[in-house]
């Protein structure tokens, strides 16, 4: 029952923010394929939706179009403005794995404003 225990979480979310690498010109097939399990059903429907693209420069679009496409299948409210490029490099991280750098994690924060003043409920 994880399809099950995935949709409920979702559905009982504000919002959603997607972080995902883009692999080979798109999604990762796993993560592509863990959005499927949410098209046909509602909790995703009309929930605020962004993503952050850490894609190096010039690349993630492939990533960008196919989460746009898939969402939209969903039913999700994509807030444009909360999906941004924000380039994180290797020398970004500490040594607990979690962004050091304070301009990365000033752009998090308002990423994360963004799809919270977006939240109807």
């Amino acid at each position: 029952m994880p399809v099950a225990g995935l949709r409920e979480a979702i559905g009982r979310a504000a919002g959603m923010l997607i972080c995902t690498p883009e692999y080979a010109g798109t999604l990762p097939g796993s993560f592509k394929n863990l959005l499927d399990w949410t098209v046909g059903g509602v909790e995703i429907g009309d929930k605020p939706v962004g993503w952050v693209n850490a894609a190096a420069p010039g690349r993630g679009e492939g990533a960008e179009a196919t989460l746009r496409s898939v969402l939209g299948y969903t039913g999700a409210r994509v807030v444009d403005a909360a999906c941004v490029k924000v380039p994180v490099e290797r020398g970004m991280t500490g040594e607990d794995g979690l962004i050091a750098d304070p301009e990365v994690r000033r752009r998090l924060g308002e990423v994360l404003a963004l799809l919270a003043a977006d939240d109807p409920a």
